[in-house]
């Protein structure tokens, strides 16, 4: 059951376009779910509605009369010298009314309001570090994603440099050197963007940690 605490949404990182990891349009979506997912928001909400629950019995029994209704029955051989039984019934009902000598329950209700309303800030607190570890995660997806893309436009640059310096060479309009550092720019290049895509990758597996949605 979902608290009511708690937005409920169904969303999935795996389900989501790159538009939509990139644009934002979504951040707030992925934020209620991380809430939802969390086994630390679910506990405090219950914690709180026990001590709702509290406060209000202590509220009930302190402000409000007690009645209480009691039946009985029984059955009585050979009363008054005649022969046979005889059913008796008694019926009782009790009032109990509570009287705030020293504002006692004005007191005692505000202790358990109290008590609420710390559970309650408490629940702001962890909700916050959720979101932010959400946003922080999100940050890093589109960082590496930012850096992968400029890295991929840096390996094109060099493959288009290599091949033509290649045909430069064939024509004799370069040096060997140029082609051999033009080879050594494209690996370098390419294996900077493997490893902004391992980067990405790591981003997105932090980001399904932050929304609990990581399954290991």
């Amino acid at each position: 059951e979902q608290p009511s605490d708690l937005t409920s949404v169904s969303i999935s990182i795996n389900e989501m376009s790159d538009e939509e990891m990139l644009d934002g349009s979504k951040d707030d979506d992925l934020i209620s779910q991380a809430e939802m997912n969390s086994p630390v928001l679910r506990r405090y909400l219950a914690e709180i509605k026990t001590k709702e629950m509290d406060e209000f019995v202590t509220y009930r029994s302190k402000f409000f009369p007690t009645l209480n209704f009691e039946a009985e029955q029984q059955w009585r051989q050979d009363v008054s010298g005649t022969e046979g039984y005889k059913e008796e019934q008694s019926y009782l009902l009790k009032l109990k009314m509570p009287f705030n000598l020293g504002l006692s329950a004005f007191n005692s209700r505000n202790e358990k309001k109290m008590v609420v309303l710390a559970a309650r800030e408490k629940l702001e607190v962890k909700r916050e570090k959720v979101q932010n570890k959400v946003r922080k995660a999100l940050i890093k997806f589109r960082t590496a994603t930012a850096n992968f893309k400029h890295l991929r436009e840096q390996a094109s640059l060099s493959e288009a440099f290599l091949e033509k310096s290649r045909r430069e060479r064939q024509l004799g309009k370069r040096a060997l050197i140029d082609v051999l550092k033009g080879e050594t720019d494209l690996i370098t290049a390419r294996s900077k963007q493997e490893a902004a895509m391992s980067d990405i990758d790591q981003a997105k597996v932090n980001l399904l940690a932050a929304m609990g949605q990581l399954n290991v």
